[in-house]
């Protein structure tokens, strides 16, 4: 009777040996766990104050965290990230981060960057807006084919819109798709450009095709 209880006693003794350490173990890994996880958020804060920074140091931090990296231009908005892969290191090093995204659960980043010709696109933009903004551009190229076209004139500036860009301080390119009425009913689709200068009170088409 007491070997057997003797039996008992040890078994039941590695049981809850086994069953503490396992709950040990998971223990670790679970602490190991979350201190990657805020190792991966302290990276990504790391990286969300770059701003100002070079792009060349930028992607430097992003690959030595193990972050994925994406770029877009602060003017155009393009995606440049095919085009920064192929560069060299001065290229890189030829813009400057405006803006980051990064977030550590994807353990991803983008950058918003700019060089120097950006940011003289830019500064045209913001003072070309100032006088006339893109907006007001839209509907004054609008206005103005509808008085060429009375008949019918449909300018598609969202969806249909191919290109806004400021030619200098005072006038934009604006490009879209459009479609034109005739005098006999049926319409057709065009791509229709213009030049458009002004103010937002008093804007002016200097140039206007419809091809």
């Amino acid at each position: 009777m007491k070997k057997k209880l003797l039996t008992v006693i040890i078994a039941v003794t590695l049981a809850l040996s086994m069953v503490s350490c396992g709950s040990s173990e998971d223990n670790v890994k679970k602490e190991l766990k979350e201190k990657e996880y805020e190792e991966i958020d302290s990276n990504a804060e790391k990286l969300n104050a770059m701003t100002g920074q070079s792009l060349y140091d930028g992607i430097t931090a992003a690959n030595e965290y193990g972050f994925s990296v994406e770029c877009k231009s602060e003017n155009s908005g393009q995606n440049l990230t095919d085009y920064i892969n192929e560069s060299d290191d001065n290229e890189k090093k030829s813009y400057e981060i405006t803006d980051v995204l990064a977030v550590g659960g994807s353990k991803s980043v983008t950058f918003t960057v700019a060089n120097e010709l950006d940011k003289e696109a830019i500064r045209i933009k913001e003072t070309l807006s100032s006088k006339i903004d893109n907006g007001h551009a839209w509907i004054a190229m609008k206005e103005y084919g509808e008085s060429q076209f009375p008949n019918g004139f449909d300018l598609d500036s969202i969806t249909g819109r191919i290109s806004e860009d400021a030619l200098d301080e005072n006038t934009w390119f604006l490009k879209a798709t459009c479609t034109v009425t005739g005098s006999d009913g049926t319409s057709e689709e065009f791509t229709c450009e213009a030049n458009v200068s002004g103010t937002n009170e008093i804007p002016e088409v200097t140039n206007f095709s419809v091809y």
